[in-house]
């Protein structure tokens, strides 16, 4: 790898992230992310108390509805919660969130540069993709594990491609096993990833240029994964009987998903076709939040979604088209080397898990089409939409000029948000 490659891309997209995230943060009221209420009661709990809280709730309309979450977010959050006055407190648990996201983006080049090392603007659009991404300033906006989970799921995908391209060190065992525990203790949908990264392991491990043997490997990685976020779990199992708190989760909040609107005459097709129109709303920011969105677009109802602001059009067509650009990009890929095709089998693996888990929530609940579901996958993602869409271009000038336009278009999303729309995913 390139010991020279300028690093004024990620500074750009760091500062251009910052600068954007913290505009949300400062315009968007407080408790317009979605349960972000419930999540600052989580971290007050603790800063009063020094306790883990119990979740007993029986609705959403219940203090505490977010107690069943795994405790990392809310612990960091918890000492600034106390030393900080009322309101101020509030800003410092979305200030939490805007710092996971800036790591997160750094992950994200950071992985971009050690798979693709002989296309060094892959890595400058990648960073540039999380970073205008509202998605990803929404999540780094709003007081949640969100944040936190993605962060730890790109070290994951991170430590994926390191130990495929380099091979396996006891550096990554020791790594990839406390990072699997941290996630266990920041969010449920780090556990698909978390798996993955633990299957990749003990399969690189085999390789002959790999100082740690399979079984070893494994070993030690779910053994520090266990010793990190093992009590978390086995606490969950003494107080609710499983370790997930599914069993009290779906007590307090019975499903609201397919079988259910069917009853209420809404079949698979419309159920569907609301799904992947709140999911492409949120991820790109299409009216803010998620209530927001419903509330304007109505995707549920018998005609299907509507577009009351049809000076929209275009941005979603672009918002649209884009993937399929990077997607159409792959076709001019240059032939990847070994270490690169099985990086991005493990990705893919990942990215599949990821989605599964997200298909299934959304199943039950309709609110699980939110497309912060699925940021787990933001990095294996972010690169290959870069790959894509650097190889698309022919030439520097073509691919700064359609960057450009593709860039200037989300910050006018996200600027929409700032000054109208006001909500977070």
């Amino acid at each position: 790898m390139s010991q020279n490659f300028p690093k004024w891309p990620l500074w750009l997209s760091l500062g251009a992230y910052l600068v954007l995230t913290a505009a949300l943060i400062v315009a968007v009221p407080l408790g317009a992310s979605p349960d972000e209420a419930a999540h600052w009661q989580y971290v007050e709990h603790i800063a009063q108390t020094g306790t883990l809280p119990v979740f007993r709730a029986t609705s959403v309309s219940d203090p505490g509805y977010e107690f069943h979450q795994p405790p990392l977010y809310y612990l960091i959050c918890a000492p600034l919660w106390k030393l900080l006055g009322t309101g101020v407190q509030n800003y410092a648990c979305r200030v939490v969130s805007l710092l996971c996201g800036l790591g997160t983006i750094a992950l994200i080049w950071s992985a971009a540069r050690l798979l693709f090392s002989s296309n060094l603007r892959i890595a400058g659009a990648a960073a540039g993709v999380a970073a205008f991404l509202p998605l990803h300033q929404g999540v780094g906006a709003g007081s949640n594990n969100d944040a936190l989970g993605g962060l730890i799921c790109a070290t994951l995908f991170f430590l994926m491609a390191r130990f495929m391209v380099n091979g396996v060190t006891r550096r990554d065992v020791w790594q990839v096993g406390v990072v699997a525990g941290l996630g266990i203790l920041t969010k449920n949908t780090a556990l698909s990833v978390a798996i993955v990264a633990l299957g990749a392991l003990f399969w690189a491990a085999r390789r002959e240029n790999s100082s740690v043997s399979s079984p070893t490997a494994l070993a030690m990685a779910f053994g520090l994964a266990l010793l990190l976020g093992g009590p978390w779990l086995a606490r969950n199992i003494s107080l609710y009987g499983d370790p997930l708190v599914q069993t009290a989760f779906k007590a307090a909040f019975p499903p609201m998903g397919i079988s259910e609107f069917a009853q209420g005459g809404i079949g698979l097709v419309s159920y569907l076709r609301g799904f992947l129109w709140v999911a492409f709303g949120t991820t790109w920011g299409f009216f803010g939040g998620p209530n927001s969105l419903l509330e304007a677009t109505r995707p549920l109802a018998p005609s299907g979604p509507r577009v009351p602001q049809l000076a929209l059009a275009p941005l979603m067509a672009l918002c649209a088209l884009f993937p399929l650009a990077c997607a159409l990009g792959w076709r001019r890929i240059d032939a990847l080397d070994d270490a690169q095709k099985t990086t991005l089998r493990v990705w893919s693996i990942g990215i599949l898990f990821v989605l599964l888990a997200w298909a299934q929530f959304a199943a039950q609940y309709f609110a699980g089409a939110q497309a912060r579901y699925g940021h787990a996958a933001l990095l294996p993602l972010c690169v290959l939409l870069a790959a894509g869409w650097v190889a698309l271009w022919r030439s520097g000038r073509s691919l700064v000029l359609a960057s450009l336009v593709v860039g200037a278009s989300l910050i006018l999303l996200t600027l929409l948000n700032v000054f109208g729309w006001k909500t977070l995913v």
